[in-house]
Order: structure tokens, then sequence, then C-alpha cells
């Protein structure tokens, strides 16, 4: 992402989401002013980011409510317009923004916010360690959870950096908005893919404990 698209970054707050970079996030678009954020983000092959308003402002929607400062971004990797200006489309999760500065509403109401892209620190042998631990857990969850396990297994072999699987198995595995946002705002690596270790071995556990085996 530019500074240029940094500088002038339009923001789509949703109630309760918590995008993730390598994570893929379908939306329905019908909002007059959210047609108009499609178009421009289309127009000027802009990124797009989308955040969680803050907790308990939910009900100030459609209004403009304080939404978190940390939130992801994603660029539109398919869209359609329907015949009646609405659209489907995919946003694919390609990092981290911390919002600085609300701007003036563009012309046609969508919010816009100047912020800076945020990097995170590079896997250590620890995080190398989990990523190891992580497949070994997969294993053990084959015959329980054959598709999780799969989907595990799936994204730890297809070679990408360390802190974009971390991110796509928090995607995959995390549900609670306040646990994702606590993930995506993490700068370590390490500690991310050791929060998803974690929550791999409390699965495993559940599942495979005498409890379960009793039925």
């Amino acid at each position: 992402m530019t500074s240029a698209q940094m500088a002038n970054l339009p923001v789509f707050p949703l109630p309760g989401l918590v995008f993730l970079p390598g994570s893929q996030l379908p939306l329905h678009i019908f909002e007059h002013r959210y047609r108009a954020m499609v178009r421009w983000c289309i127009e000027h092959n802009c990124p797009l980011a989308v955040g969680r308003i803050e907790p308990g402002h939910e009900a100030a929607q459609p209004g403009d409510p304080p939404v978190v400062e940390v939130m992801g971004v994603g660029r539109l990797e398919r869209h359609l317009e329907l015949p009646d200006g609405r659209f489907n489309l995919v946003l694919a999760g390609v990092g981290r923004v911390r919002l600085v500065e609300e701007l003036e509403l563009h012309p046609e109401g969508f919010r816009r916010f100047r912020g800076v892209e945020l990097d995170a620190l590079p896997a250590t042998s620890q995080g190398y360690t989990s990523l190891a631990t992580l497949r070994a857990l997969a294993a053990a969850l084959g015959t329980l959870l054959p598709a999780p396990a799969r989907a595990i297994q799936d994204s730890l072999d297809r070679g990408d950096s360390p802190d974009i699987v971390a991110f796509r198995l928090g995607a995959m595995l995390l549900g609670e908005p306040e646990v994702r946002q606590v993930f995506l705002e993490q700068d370590s690596t390490d500690a991310r893919l050791a929060q998803v270790v974690e929550h791999v071995a409390e699965l495993l556990g559940r599942f495979s404990g005498p409890g379960q085996a009793e039925g």
C-alpha cells in the first residue's frame, strides 16, 4: 500500500466484525454511500479498510459511530454490480492499518481516514517451533476433526510467510470479536503463532478427552 493510499483511506465500519489479513471477506453492499465508496475504490484501485464499530456504539448506525483504531485492509478481489446498484464483492485481506485522523466525509458521504500501515515483527526460532508444533497438532487432530485438520495442514503447506500463516489460521479458528481484535493488534508474529497453537491444543484436548470418548 502506498503512502498516498494511506493518506486517504476509505473505511467501512461494521458491528462485531474483525477483518484479518490473509483472509477473504464476502460483502453485500446496499447503502448508497457505501455503493459510492466501492465505485471510488474500483476507479482509484484503492484498498478498503474494514473495522469493528466500538462495542456499545452499534446502535449509532447508520450514522458515523466510533470505530476501533486498528483494523484490517483489503483489496477488491472480485466485485459484481447488480442492476439496482448494489454490490456483491470479496475483499482479500492484505494488511493492517492504524487510523490516525478522520478526514472530512467524501462528498458521496462515506468516511475516510489517514492511516499508518502496520508491519508485523518477523518470526524468530520460537515462531518456527510453533509452526512445527502446529503440524504435529494437525496430524493428531486428523482422525477427530478431519476437515479442520486438513485446513490447518493446507495453510501450513502453502509456503507463505509465518505472519500470513498466523493470520490465516487465526481467521479460521478464532471466533470471538474481542479475541480476534487482540490478535489483530498484536505486533509479534511469535505471539500470534503461540496463540494459534494454544487454540488448536485446546481443540484437540476437548475432542480427545475421556468425556468426549464416552459420548
